[in-house]
């Protein structure tokens, strides 16, 4: 078997880790505001703190994943999970929450994204949307698996033990699993997608650095895309739960609610990557947010627990196709050597925006006690993220990277 499907799968309980408990801090929110008191903008605040933090330092990840690969990076980060998380099982004022979940916790979280999905793309070019969609599959188990887990352990043995258990044991998960990211083929004598082993004994990785892509147009607007899906795009995991709470649903089926937008997301990655492998990657990216535009008018519109799963569903796999496809489009562009500073660039400037959604919604919900206003700007704004696909293309390869590349290829 080709090792790359090795590193796809420490890749995906990388992602699952992370996510995991990342996606269930919905659960928690109201069991942390019952029991101090605290209101839910308090509580979205350290939230999006832990937002920036953890997309700030991706700038920093990805460039120490291209240098140093990524299985030293993701085990220390493995560290963070496990001290944040742990710790945010003691708090009992708002001031370390931040420190545990804005500092700590952020740490951890930034040697997910970038890191693993910087390694696949190195390991993948043919196949490059079918293996980032397999991977990144560790984030729709996370949703479909993570929150049900932290309503259970609430249940039997409370929120504050609940936390602690869940990081111990998923950064673990991350160390163990850290041990199978190789940083690229060529550094065990393969080639991408398993084809023939290369005949030089020091092949030659091309591709874009992060200082030539920032001239073209093509990075900023996928930045600008970026930016407008994900100033709203942790909404969801964040205020979905309450909101069904809110709705008069138990615990146990508002953690459904976040695990619909999972098992969606695990059908929108397969089928996503594989078939923009074949037929584009910017119509696929089309296709995700408009679901994920529509999803939210559903949520906006809905008040009946089957609709509102269905809409959960539909939103994962748009978020799905999102998350997979970015990636992918920055590899197609601009090769392997650098992906890790480029996606960091990206991930890191990009990702702050996402620290605003809902820190606002809570702030929304607070003043007007409703989700509906939020639900709907929203759903504008993905299609403000559309309207940009419009005006993107392929980016001319620069003078040094032509030299680099074989006769007709403009990447890896």
């Amino acid at each position: 078997m080709f090792f790359g499907w090795v590193v796809v799968g420490a890749a995906f309980s990388v992602l699952a880790v992370a996510y995991a408990l990342q996606f269930s801090y919905g659960v928690f929110l109201p069991e942390i505001a019952a029991e101090l008191d605290w209101d839910r903008s308090t509580l979205s605040a350290p939230y999006a703190l832990f937002v920036v933090g953890y997309t700030s330092l991706s700038l920093i990840t990805g460039r120490l994943t291209d240098r140093f690969g990524p299985r030293i990076v993701i085990s220390l980060g493995a560290l963070g999970l496990a001290l944040g998380y742990s710790l945010v099982g003691t708090i009992t004022e708002p001031w370390e929450l931040y420190l545990y979940l804005g500092v700590f916790a952020a740490i951890g979280a930034s040697v997910a994204f970038v890191p693993c999905n910087a390694t696949v793309i190195r390991w993948f070019i043919r196949r490059r949307g079918f293996a980032l969609g397999m991977a990144s599959c560790g984030v729709s188990a996370a949703a479909a698996i993570g929150p049900p887990v932290a309503g259970l352990l609430i249940e039997q043995v409370g929120w504050r033990q609940a936390l602690f258990t869940m990081a111990i044991g998923g950064s673990v998960v991350v160390v163990i699993a850290a041990q199978a990211m190789v940083r690229d083929p060529e550094s065990r004598r393969l080639s991408p997608d398993g084809d023939a082993s290369p005949t030089d004994a020091n092949p030659v990785i091309t591709g874009w650095t992060l200082r030539e892509a920032l001239h073209t147009r093509a990075l900023w607007l996928l930045l600008a895309s970026l930016m407008a899906t994900w100033l709203v795009v942790f909404l969801p995991f964040v205020h979905l739960g309450a909101y069904g709470l809110d709705l008069g649903f138990n615990t146990l089926d508002a953690a459904a609610l976040i695990s619909a937008i999972g098992f969606g997301g695990l059908a929108g990655r397969i089928v996503t990557g594989a078939l923009t492998d074949r037929f584009g990657r910017i119509p696929g990216l089309a296709l995700a947010l408009t679901f994920q535009s529509v999803a939210f008018l559903g949520f906006a519109g809905s008040g009946t627990y089957a609709w509102l799963l269905g809409w959960a569903f539909t939103y994962g796999f748009g978020y799905s196709g999102v998350s997979v496809l970015f990636p992918a489009l920055l590899g197609d562009f601009f090769g392997r050597a650098h992906v890790g500073a480029i996606a960091g660039f990206m991930f890191g400037i990009g990702g702050v925006a996402a620290a605003a959604g809902p820190y606002a919604a809570g702030l929304i919900f607070d003043h007007t006690g409703t989700y509906s206003t939020t639900f709907v700007a929203s759903s504008v704004l993905n299609s403000l993220a559309l309207l940009l696909l419009v005006f993107l293309r392929a980016p001319v390869a620069p003078r040094r990277s032509r030299r680099n590349l074989s006769p007709g290829t403009m990447v890896d």
